[in-house]
């Protein structure tokens, strides 16, 4: 039934990719360019990898959690960039490598965020082993 299929809240979706890049079947195609996000509900396996993976929390099982979760009235969240502790920063490249947008060089000399690409979904924060990096 259409009661249990994987939806996305497009409203709230940045399109970072992170879901895709869990679901362990290949049953999510996202186009972060043309804002497009997509599920082949024949291939999903309900197993909630991704649900569990979105930083934006807007993918839910059913079409009425989605209508519910749109309708709610939400204050918008003041975005949050991560911030570099250059202190405790052992320049890995981790955050680089695992960013879904491509908004980190982690160069020594310059480490820089293109806050423009940016999609602030904490994805360098969870994966920093220096522990270097915080949403603000």
């Amino acid at each position: 039934s259409d009661d249990d299929n994987l939806v996305c809240d497009k409203e709230v979706c940045v399109f970072c990719g992170l879901c895709a890049k869990a679901c362990p079947v290949d049953a999510l195609t996202v186009d972060r360019k043309e804002k497009v996000w997509q599920v082949d509900l024949d291939s999903c396996v309900k197993c909630g990898a991704c649900i569990d993976k979105c930083p934006k929390k807007c993918l839910s099982f059913g079409e009425k959690a989605a209508e519910e979760k749109s309708e709610a009235a939400v204050e918008p969240e003041s975005v949050k960039l991560p911030k570099l502790d250059e202190e405790k920063c052992v320049y890995c490249r981790a955050c680089e490598n695992v960013c879904p947008s491509e908004a980190i060089v982690a160069d020594p000399d310059d480490w820089q965020l293109d806050e423009e690409k940016c999609v602030s979904c904490a994805a360098c924060v969870d994966e920093c082993p220096a522990e270097a990096l915080e949403m603000k």
